[in-house]
């Protein structure tokens, strides 16, 4: 992590994986900028190289947070993701909203997350569109329990 300037900082993750004897690696890239009052924007690049595939798996996301009150906030969220093998093709693309609070306890969230997708399905080897791409409703419901010092945090340390 590099904090650029006190409202802006680039984030570098680089990962190696072998799940089953399979390697891989994910590279991710993140620009945060805060702005105005309780206001914070991410982009964030990943790629993904595995042995399983031949090219690179790749999204790109745009994130904008809001700090609504003191235990609420909302972020605005969309996404690309595609591949480059054995063609270079975007897989789906994502719009959504999160809503977040914290609820009866300091170390208890509750968030909501409306989306919609647009995906196609390959085949396993990738060379065939499956399913053409089709709009997808959902919506994620999750309660949230941290665990340790949670007592000593307060909701500003998770967003």
């Amino acid at each position: 992590t590099y904090p650029v300037r006190d409202d802006f900082l680039i984030r570098f993750t680089q990962e190696v994986q072998n799940e089953k004897g399979v390697n891989g690696a994910l590279t991710r890239l993140d620009f945060e900028k805060a702005f105005l009052p309780l206001k914070l924007f991410r982009s964030t690049t990943e790629g993904v190289v595995s042995e399983d595939f031949s090219g690179v798996d790749w999204a790109q996301a745009f994130t904008l947070f809001q700090r609504i009150t003191r235990k609420s906030s909302v972020s605005y969220e969309t996404s690309v993701v595609g591949i480059t093998q054995p063609e270079s093709m975007v897989t789906n693309y994502r719009i959504g909203v999160r809503y977040r609070q914290n609820i009866h306890r300091d170390w208890l969230f509750f968030e909501i997350s409306p989306d919609i997708t647009w995906p196609v399905t390959l085949s396993e080897d990738r060379s065939e569109i499956i399913e053409e791409r089709r709009s997808i409703y959902s919506i994620l419901v999750r309660f949230e329990v941290h665990f340790g010092n949670a007592r000593k945090r307060k909701y500003s340390d998770y967003y």
